[in-house]
């Protein structure tokens, strides 16, 4: 096994891992599929909205938790 191979799998989350969950939540509405052209895709106003969802989805507390602290 290569060591990008290894070292890839090694930051691997569970599902039932609360950024997972939260991912899982905010992306529901999105189709995403990887291509293989080394150019890569082509990007639309929805995949800056995606970039954004995905960074609020991870670094901004959930409503519940801004509103009641002490959770």
């Amino acid at each position: 096994m290569n060591m990008c191979h290894q070292k890839k799998n090694m930051n691997k989350f569970p599902k039932d891992h609360p950024y997972m969950i939260r991912l899982d939540e905010v992306l529901k509405q999105y189709f995403v599929c990887k291509v293989t052209d080394a150019n890569g895709a082509e990007h639309g106003e929805e995949y800056e909205e995606m970039k954004e969802e995905i960074l609020n989805a991870l670094f901004v507390p959930p409503e519940e938790i801004r509103t009641n602290p002490d959770k």
